[in-house]
């Protein structure tokens, strides 16, 4: 995954429309993520995660590595949330790439 400056802190992400393959520019994001544990009892640790974010220009949004567990989804308002971990395209060049699917159109 290409990363921010400080290699250890920050995974740069750029989010494209699917349809258009457009940059999807100037847009708050929303990052909610857990360990992925499943409880049947209380107490049931998830170690539950919320950020919120906002693309630059470009489409790219830098994403504190910390947030990130096994079940984490990407929101943005108008098109299909995203699971970070699966859906997240590595380019041969470094990159880290999304694309979501709109929603309102």
């Amino acid at each position: 995954m290409a990363t921010s400056d400080k290699a250890t802190e920050a995974i740069e992400l750029l989010i494209l429309d699917r349809a258009t393959y457009k940059p999807i520019a100037n847009r708050a994001t929303q990052i909610y993520s857990n360990n992925g544990i499943r409880c049947v009892t209380t107490p049931c640790p998830t170690n539950t995660k919320n950020w919120q974010g906002k693309t630059d220009r470009q489409g790219v949004v830098l994403i504190p590595k910390q947030v990130i567990q096994s079940s984490t989804t990407l929101t943005l308002n108008g098109y299909a949330a995203a699971d970070l971990v699966k859906d997240l395209q590595q380019q041969p060049t470094g990159a880290a790439v999304i694309l979501l699917v709109p929603t309102d159109r």
